[in-house]
């Protein structure tokens, strides 16, 4: 059986067409649009300055700035001058690798958006 251009056509539009659906799920058609990590950072500087600062000097502006699956834990400047004077050291005395896990170890790829104990 010779297949001619117009039979390819036909298939192509009888394939393509039936691969078509409405059918999408409701949560895939939801996009968040409040505040993102850094946005929250940048909006409340005397609660989050320490932490927008990690942020650019670890180069994840951008990350920060995208809205994704993850979630982020921020601790307030309260909570870094406390860890800072547990460890003895200052922000200006922490070097990029620690200022990278200080970062990464607040950030969690999840997409639930109610955390409980158990989840972790």
């Amino acid at each position: 059986m010779k297949f001619s251009y117009k039979h390819t056509l036909i298939f192509l539009a009888a394939v393509m067409s039936a691969g078509c659906s409405g059918d999408v799920a409701d949560e895939a058609c939801c996009t968040f649009t409040g505040d993102t990590v850094a946005s929250c950072c940048e909006a409340n500087p005397e609660t989050f300055s320490i932490f927008t600062d990690l942020i650019s000097d670890t180069g994840n502006d951008a990350l920060s700035s995208t809205y994704g699956q993850y979630s982020c834990f921020i601790p307030d400047n309260a909570a870094f001058e406390t860890y800072f004077a547990a460890i003895g050291k200052s922000y200006s005395g922490l070097n990029d690798d620690e200022k990278k896990e200080i970062v990464y170890n607040h950030v969690i790829k999840s997409e639930a958006a109610d955390f409980t104990s158990d989840r972790f």
